[in-house]
């Protein structure tokens, strides 16, 4: 009897600390745009610094960041219904720009680093002012 009550009381304390499907869906996308910024913070000290191989690996860690985890693209998809396919686009519009950050930072050419950069930017602000609400309510 006291074995059962105990076991009873730890699950429901493991309950109240748990994440809901909807707030580790929510971790998940906050946690990849943390990521994404991270980059982004790493690659603007990079330019301070004159320092290329920095721009060029957060660069590439951009061009092949992860996805949202398979229930938060459900999610997504869900949401924008039809849109998840721009959502996509913008995506893939973000990796491409990043690409070109990074072959600008291997040639070590200061004026396309900070032109590639803009644009990299430019594509993280369309993509992240056009979905951030819109997928903020999907918690």
């Amino acid at each position: 009897m006291n074995s059962l009550w105990h076991t009873r009381l730890t699950s429901a304390f493991l309950c109240l600390f748990l994440a809901s499907p909807a707030q580790a869906l929510d971790q998940d996308i906050k946690e990849l745009m943390q990521e994404l910024l991270q980059g982004m913070a790493a690659i603007q000290a990079g330019i301070l610094m004159d320092d290329y191989r920095k721009i060029a690996t957060n660069a590439e860690a951009i061009v092949y960041h992860r996805g949202p985890n398979a229930d938060a693209r459900m999610a997504i998809s869900n949401e924008l219904g039809m849109e998840a396919r721009t959502f996509q686009i913008l995506n893939d519009s973000v990796r491409r720009k990043a690409r070109t950050l990074k072959q600008a930072a291997e040639d070590a050419d200061q004026e396309d680093v900070l032109d590639a950069y803009n644009e990299l930017t430019k594509a993280c602000t369309h993509c992240h002012n056009s979905y951030r609400k819109r997928l903020r309510r999907i918690n």
